[in-house]
């Protein structure tokens, strides 16, 4: 299967026109060109981590080579009662502390 994206120079204007590029994104470092750059990174990292590779076609343009998995689904968790974050505990004092009103 093959996906391509059409990229920022071909979305309608309605989309970009309000944009600021140097605007920040609220509680971050990141204003938007700043932001694609650390999404490219990550892409690429994770491409790499799942055994792909990032290829040039004929024309020159990258292409991402991402292998065929079967889906992992993780255990059902509920939005009420979600388990430890990235595998971070609380001591008791700490969770004494979490208010969930």
């Amino acid at each position: 299967m093959l996906f391509t994206t059409i990229g920022f120079a071909k979305l309608p204007e309605q989309y970009k026109s309000a944009l600021d590029p140097s605007g920040k994104f609220s509680n971050t470092p990141y204003n938007f060109p700043t932001l694609i750059g650390v999404c490219e990174k990550l892409v690429r990292q994770a491409v790499a981590k799942a055994g792909g590779k990032i290829e040039k076609d004929t024309a020159g343009q990258e292409v991402f080579v991402i292998p065929v998995q079967a889906p992992k689904p993780s255990p059902l968790e509920q939005c009420w009662e979600p388990g430890p974050i990235a595998h971070s505990k609380f001591t008791p004092e700490e969770t004494a502390k979490i208010n969930s009103r």
